[in-house]
């Protein structure tokens, strides 16, 4: 679609276009009574066009802007999330109509928010974004994405039951659990990133970067 489409409009169109078809697909399942569809790429890819969207807005002349909307647009996302939880006993998105059609596409929106936010000189998105711990974690935080259901699937239950059985409170157990859980995930991904997935990401350097898309509304320093 990018190579045929080329120009930055048409491109940036595109994004808001399948976004909102995106959701269109969910809403179409979830009035239908079908299983919600936000795994699939169809109903979760209007978060994927639009971090596309703010890619090709942060190269152009709407810089300023997009990075200005940052913060209001993710701290509506999060007020208007906030609201929907505390109003509904079961705000999950296997049952709940709102979360799994308008509300994905609402956490996307913030999501995006918060990264025009962290990506303006200064402000304090930027400043909380650059903390050591946070960068740590993003730099492992595909396996941790990957690795920790299996390791949740496996340990947490059998654990939980455990340690209850000797007497150690739920919270506490709860607590235990996830905090061996979650140290057993942040090592297989530091060990998955440096055993596997870095010999991959340097084969970028066969790829080099060249732009093919309009330049004339290209950021300054972009054209530079």
């Amino acid at each position: 679609m990018i190579f045929w489409l080329r120009s930055w409009r048409k491109i940036f169109v595109a994004t808001l276009v399948g976004a909102a078809l995106s959701l269109a697909f969910r809403t179409a399942l979830a009035l239908g009574g079908s299983w919600p569809g936000n795994h699939t790429l169809p109903g979760c890819m209007d978060a994927l066009l639009f971090g596309g969207a703010l890619a090709l807005l942060v190269r152009s002349g709407h810089r300023a802007q997009a990075l200005k909307w940052g913060a209001p647009v993710f701290l509506g996302a999060v007020a208007i999330t906030l609201a929907e939880a505390f109003s509904h006993s079961n705000f999950t998105w296997e049952t709940n109509t709102y979360l799994t059609t308008v509300g994905l596409t609402v956490v996307a929106l913030g999501a995006t928010g918060l990264i025009a936010a962290s990506l303006q000189a200064g402000s304090l998105a930027q400043t909380i974004c650059s903390n050591g711990l946070l960068r740590f974690f993003g730099r492992y935080s595909y396996g941790l994405y990957v690795y920790h259901y299996s390791v949740d699937r496996t340990l947490t239950l059998p654990m939980r039951t455990a340690l209850e059985g000797h007497g150690l409170p739920k919270g506490l157990a709860i607590l235990v659990v996830a905090a061996v859980v979650g140290a057993i995930s942040v090592v297989l991904a530091v060990l998955s990133y440096h055993l596997y997935e870095k010999h991959f990401l340097r084969l970028k350097r066969y790829f080099p970067y060249r732009k093919k898309i309009e330049t004339e509304e290209l950021h300054p320093v972009e054209r530079c």
